[in-house]
């Protein structure tokens, strides 16, 4: 009966450990608020989407979107509008996730899409039909904002032959970004090599 016991007790301590390092891995890779994947699991996966792309000879684009005016909505309703717009736009990228897409919150009020098997046109087209779900998007006592909604930037950055790692498909589509910042908001920049 000992042997039994001590089995069954050693067995269900196995279990335990075993959810409680699941949970672990969890918090360790998810950002708590959006329950997106985090800046850290994004920077670990970026060079290996990259490697594997290379190594299948597949495309592979990155989105960087950041969202316009989050300031002045924050202003409207404190941190807590704040928080509702950011788990509402981390919805929406859910949504639009396909298999093998890595999401993540990459900080404030940016996100990252690591697009597997996407061309930049592909990238655009998913790019676009985000930009619009956000910009129709019923967020709480929006018309209140100079701009009337609450809307999205964004910038894509195709892996070609000439990006060196990962740091440098990064700064290429945030770079994107911030030209689509510049044009007016609420727009998408590609990257384009010239």
């Amino acid at each position: 009966m000992t042997i039994v016991e001590d089995i069954t007790e050693q067995k269900t301590l196995s279990e335990e450990l075993q959810e409680r390092m699941r949970e672990l891995r969890i918090f360790a890779t998810t950002d708590g608020l959006t329950k997106l994947f985090n800046y850290r699991y994004f920077t670990e996966n970026l060079p290996k989407a990259i490697r594997m792309a290379r190594e299948t000879n597949s495309a592979m684009s990155l989105i960087v979107l950041d969202l316009d005016h989050l300031k002045e909505y924050n202003d409207l309703g404190g941190h807590h509008y704040g928080d509702m717009l950011l788990r509402a736009t981390a919805d929406i990228l859910s949504k639009h996730s396909k298999q093998g897409d890595i999401t993540a919150r990459y900080g404030g009020d940016e996100f990252v899409m690591i697009l597997r098997n996407a061309n930049t046109e592909l990238a655009l087209k998913r790019a676009e039909s985000i930009r619009e779900s956000i910009s129709a998007f019923p967020f709480l006592h929006e018309e209140k904002l100079p701009s009337g909604n609450i809307t999205a930037s964004f910038g894509i950055a195709e892996l070609t032959g000439s990006v060196q790692d990962a740091d440098e498909l990064l700064r290429r589509a945030d770079r994107a970004l911030y030209r689509a910042k510049a044009k007016g908001r609420n727009c998408i920049h590609i990257w384009a090599e010239n």
